[in-house]
């Protein structure tokens, strides 16, 4: 009887990035899921619930809760009002493409399961 055999994260992650797909993947979705994340810890910050940043960001708790889970795609226009309501401002930067993907051992494991399901 075999013992199965548990891969470490490094070995799986090492396998997603020869996979072109998955690393494109990535790309698209980690300046996504970086956003998500500093609107989350800024509203946390300033102890408010996804209600309180609807009521002063002008729009619903639940496009904000779509937004913190990753499923709206926001517009400038959400995003500007957010940045208000959270006492923040907006700064977008287009960057040249970097020769090499990111190397995929710095990816958090909650991207790799929003990028695999």
């Amino acid at each position: 009887m075999s013992e199965k055999q548990i891969k470490r994260l490094e070995d799986i992650l090492a396998e997603f990035n020869e996979d072109p797909a998955f690393r494109k993947a990535y790309q698209t979705q980690k300046p996504y899921h970086d956003l998500v994340r500093q609107i989350v810890n800024r509203r946390v910050e300033l102890g408010l619930t996804q209600g309180d940043l609807a009521e002063r960001a002008g729009t619903h708790q639940s496009r904000i809760s779509k937004i913190e889970s990753g499923s709206y795609d926001i517009r400038l226009s959400t995003l500007i009002g957010l940045a208000e309501a959270l006492n923040t401002r907006v700064e977008i930067r287009l960057l040249p493409e970097p020769i090499e993907y990111q190397k995929l051992e710095q990816i958090e494991p909650a991207i790799l399961v929003h990028l695999a399901g």
